[in-house]
């Protein structure tokens, strides 16, 4: 079955340490910055590189065949998982959905 979850929950797992530790690489440790205005920052700086690789994920789960409902329901459950904002939820949703609805439109051609 192309949706498994766990290989796709562990893949996002393994997707967003690593963009967190290259978002953070440059960084003092965390415990140096909470509750500094840099804190903020970082934070956003974080759920911009989840968000990025969550979205490239859900691009991935379509190009290999898994249905749109589960892409969005597996996009749900990750961004609530990680903290990901609502608005920022919404936008990998609509960014896949126009494109697949792009991809079904040059198909018709």
């Amino acid at each position: 079955e192309l949706l498994d979850d766990r290989l796709w929950a562990h893949s996002m797992r393994l997707v967003a340490l690593d963009a967190v530790a290259a978002t953070t690489s440059h960084r003092p440790p965390y415990y140096d910055i909470i509750f500094t205005e840099t804190q903020a920052e970082v934070a956003a700086e974080i759920h911009r590189a989840v968000h990025a690789q969550l979205a490239a994920l859900c691009f991935s789960m379509r190009d290999l065949g898994v249905n749109t409902l589960d892409v969005a329901a597996f996009a749900s459950i990750q961004a609530n998982q990680y903290q990901i904002p609502r608005n920022d939820r919404k936008h990998i949703l609509f960014a896949f959905t126009t494109a697949l609805d792009g991809d079904e439109e040059q198909q018709n051609k």
